[in-house]
């Protein structure tokens, strides 16, 4: 299932079997938006005998403390299976804003990802999927005016416009896959939703000055983006 964000970074991962980087175009095998080369995340499938993990995870230089957990059992053995897995990231920030003298790029993170697989038979496979992330960042661009003054003083920055940046993305799909003896075919469909807010103006000059700030809170129409999708694929040997 393509994964609809705002920004090319890849949301965090927990529950992962493999990661697979592709080259070149892929839209053979993965469909659309698949042009430039595809990053293939394979979560772990469920087997007949329950399984769980739990993940806790300190860190140094104000990053708190990041935690996930997940369970996946039959349902009614080789024909239903759920799955829930979810994440808890706390970072109390790595930057100082001189401009006040406090930690400026505080985040708190859940995610979650939920799903019921089904299969009728030997070779035919439903997955019903629910996903959604949400981030509160405040301090989302700890940015300074050249590299020189990066590097002379790290980790710290001086902005007068503190804002806090909320982002919620959600990922719903259903997908029914059939693997017959000459062809196998593919049914997606997937519903995507973002909404990223900034409560107050953004500093764009990056600097104490009140030069430039950006604002960006227009409500729910204009701050939120959805897409609905359906693909039908059909592959041979």
């Amino acid at each position: 299932v393509n994964q609809f964000g705002l920004d090319t970074y890849i949301s965090p991962l927990y529950d992962i079997e493999r990661i697979e980087v592709l080259r070149g175009p892929q839209g053979t095998l993965f469909g659309r938006n698949a042009m430039g080369g595809v990053i293939n995340i394979v979560t772990r499938k469920p087997a007949d005998n329950a399984t769980g993990f739990v993940e806790a995870s300190p860190g140094q230089r104000n990053r708190q403390w990041r935690m996930s957990a997940g369970y996946k059992a039959p349902i009614i053995k080789q024909k239903l299976y759920f799955g829930i897995a979810g994440l808890v990231h706390d970072q109390r920030g790595f930057y100082t804003n001189d401009f006040n003298g406090k930690p400026y790029d505080k985040q708190i993170m859940a995610s979650g990802n939920y799903y019921l697989l089904y299969k009728p038979a030997h070779n035919w496979q439903l997955n019903l999927n629910f996903k959604h992330l949400n981030a509160n960042n405040k301090g989302a661009f700890p940015l300074v005016i050249g590299k020189d003054e990066a590097l002379s003083n790290p980790f710290h920055l001086n902005q007068n416009a503190t804002t806090t940046m909320q982002d919620n993305t959600l990922n719903a799909s259903l997908s029914v896959m059939h693997q017959a003896e000459k062809f196998r075919f593919s049914s997606q469909t997937a519903f995507q939703q973002n909404k990223r807010i900034y409560q107050q103006p953004i500093d764009a000059d990056f600097s104490p000055l009140d030069a430039i700030s950006i604002i960006n809170d227009y409500g729910n129409e204009w701050n939120r983006t959805r897409v609905l999708t359906e693909e039908l694929r059909l592959t041979s040997p």
